[in-house]
């Protein structure tokens, strides 16, 4: 047995990344694990406000420290193309330093990355320790990566001429391990090839590299997914290919955001009735045009649906239909009115678990979706970037935990005010919405579950802490 073995822990440079290792890394401090957990400069200080922190948790230790990713803060500012970007190329630029860093540690049983950080498994070769993989979304968007090439070679995906549209009502049915899917519901980000990764040269071959890591663990439970966790084993060619989630955010005394967290609002949700509240949020790194804001406003104040709303300040792009001064507007009626509270961010988890929730209208960030899944809120799916369209998708009509807006065509692709006060009506007042608020505490015990003692995530997690405890981390062993 390895006495105290340190893992080095580094996530990929952004938000929804962090938080799924962070998680990770505190349950893996509980069983005893001490940690290095190794961010970028600029997302280190947000997180914890200095340049190394120890944190205590149970009898391991979790030490926080900060590399250069050689980017300047201002290219993080733009939507998400230009902060998707910048994190690409600090996770790249990640490299050198971390690899520095590694030399001044002493007793490294293992690295725990990213899964996108294709490069920490040729530093791991480098030290002779072995590299564990997290993928942070979930098994289906792993299988859709791993196959890309052949979703290219299909004209699914990676499509050149970006007025192209036709191919978007074509049934995928290739991908062992997913359910059928329009292509209009594959990730977007992987929708056109802009030539800014040609063929997604870089994105595939940080993805086979998997192939030679010596765990991956997945941020879902296998209970929502064991067809594609078994069709991935196949691919890669070992049983280490394990679910561990959901990794939610819990109480560990510490700081789990880069945003900093309006813990007031959840007085304002203590004096609003029980199951009669949406809370909104776009998440971390997506934007809404001005003309869709209008619409948005409109269809929710049309509902008189009592609301929460997480507001980053950089959520609207104002256009000549809609201002900020017009949001702003909007802001003072509704404080007005009393109908709902906005703040700039949140503490979500706390908020999703609280009695006055009734539904979530999320972007469909897949940590968002195992935080409503786990708490058995209800979701209305409004997908902006990556993997969310099919997120959202397998929400609605999978699952059937949730609902879909519609865009209106002769809008050019934008959602209504009338789609938007028909969705939420249809959750909080017909009887479709209470089935589906049903389903949604049937998924919310299957989540229980899967976590608890015997569980299958829970049983995965601790089959890891034993092979880092007992240096038995290879390919096909643990």
């Amino acid at each position: 047995m390895v006495e105290r073995p340190r893992v080095v822990a580094v996530p990929f440079p952004m938000q929804g990344h962090i938080s799924p290792l962070l998680q990770l890394s505190y349950q893996l401090a509980a069983a005893g694990i001490d940690i290095t957990f190794v961010n970028t400069f600029r997302n280190h200080e947000r997180l914890v406000g200095s340049r190394e922190v120890v944190s205590k948790h149970s009898s391991g230790v979790i030490t926080f420290m900060g590399i250069s990713d050689g980017v300047a803060a201002k290219a993080f500012d733009g939507g998400f193309n230009e902060s998707l970007n910048a994190s690409l190329v600090a996770s790249d630029e990640m490299a050198k330093p971390f690899e520095e860093l590694l030399w001044k540690l002493d007793g490294v049983s293992c690295v725990i990355s990213d899964a996108y950080l294709g490069w920490a498994q040729a530093v791991a070769n480098r030290f002779g320790v072995p590299r564990v993989a997290l993928w942070t979304s979930n098994v289906a968007y792993s299988l859709v990566n791993y196959h890309l090439p052949l979703l290219v070679e299909k004209g699914y995906l990676g499509v050149k001429d970006p007025s192209s549209v036709g191919f978007l009502d074509n049934l995928v049915t290739c991908v062992p391990g997913v359910e059928p899917i329009y292509a209009r519901d594959l990730p977007t980000v992987l929708r056109y090839d802009s030539g800014e990764d040609p063929g997604f040269a870089n994105r595939i071959r940080k993805i086979q590299a998997l192939k030679h890591a010596s765990w991956v663990l997945v941020n879902s439970f296998e209970e929502l997914e064991s067809a594609g966790v078994e069709s991935m084993r196949r691919e890669l060619g070992t049983q280490n290919y394990v679910t561990v989630g959901p990794l939610l955010v819990e109480d560990t005394g510490g700081r789990k955001s880069l945003w900093s967290e309006d813990e007031a609002c959840l007085k304002w949700l203590d004096s609003q009735k029980p199951g009669s509240v949406l809370y909104i949020s776009f998440g971390s790194i997506a934007s809404i045009a001005g003309a869709q804001m209008r619409s948005i406003v409109k269809g929710l104040g049309d509902t008189r649906q009592p609301f929460l709303w997480a507001m980053r300040k950089n959520l609207l792009v104002p256009d000549s239909d809609y201002s900020e001064r017009s949001f702003q507007e909007f802001m003072g009626a509704t404080k007005a009115q009393g109908q709902g509270l906005i703040v700039e961010w949140a503490p979500q988890v706390k908020v999703l678990q609280h009695r006055a929730l009734g539904g979530h209208l999320s972007h469909c960030g897949w940590n968002s979706v195992l935080e409503s899944m786990a708490m058995g809120v209800p979701i209305l799916g409004w997908p902006c970037v990556a993997e969310q369209t099919m997120n959202c998708k397998r929400i609605a009509e999978d699952w059937k935990i949730g609902l879909r807006f519609t865009t209106d065509d002769a809008k050019q692709q934008l959602v209504s005010d009338e789609e938007v006060a028909r969705v939420i009506k249809k959750l909080f007042c017909e009887g479709e919405g209470r089935e589906i608020k049903k389903r949604a505490r049937e998924f919310s015990a299957i989540v229980k579950t899967a976590v608890s003692p015997g569980g299958s995530s829970h049983r995965n997690l601790e089959r890891l802490v034993q092979a880092i405890k007992f240096g038995r981390l290879g390919k096909n062993s643990g």
